[in-house]
């Protein structure tokens, strides 16, 4: 594949911005703890389930297959609104920052619990 002139200023041009924005959010001062909103975290959470590859892939398949391929779509969509509905305030009860943090904790409480009467949770 060869990439004609203006693609490649294009493909030059967004690489160098992606590297100037990281050097940029780098050298800024850093600020401990939470600092995102639940916009902002709602905002990624979104972007990730509907980003580039599964629009086009959900596309594709609505083209191939109708509307059957939508249930990717209403899936996720589910899934986010169980997400902050249920599990929303126990994820922040319980302090963790990650969904591992929280797999930890329970396989430790699962695990030790029983033997040593300890309280993780």
């Amino acid at each position: 594949m060869i990439l004609s002139t203006p693609q490649l200023i294009g493909l030059l041009a967004g690489i160098l911005g992606i590297a100037g924005l990281a050097i940029w959010s780098g050298t800024r001062p850093q600020s401990y703890g939470n600092v995102n909103g639940t916009p902002i975290i709602a905002g990624i959470i979104m972007g990730t389930l509907a980003g580039g590859s599964s629009t086009v892939g959900t596309a594709q398949l609505a083209y191939n297959y109708g509307l059957s391929a939508w249930w990717f779509t209403l899936g996720g969509g589910l899934a986010c609104l169980l997400l902050a509905l249920v599990f929303s305030k126990p994820w922040r009860r319980s302090g963790c920052m990650t969904l591992i943090g929280i797999i930890g904790n329970l396989l430790c409480y699962m695990l030790f619990y029983p033997y040593f009467g300890m309280t993780i949770l």
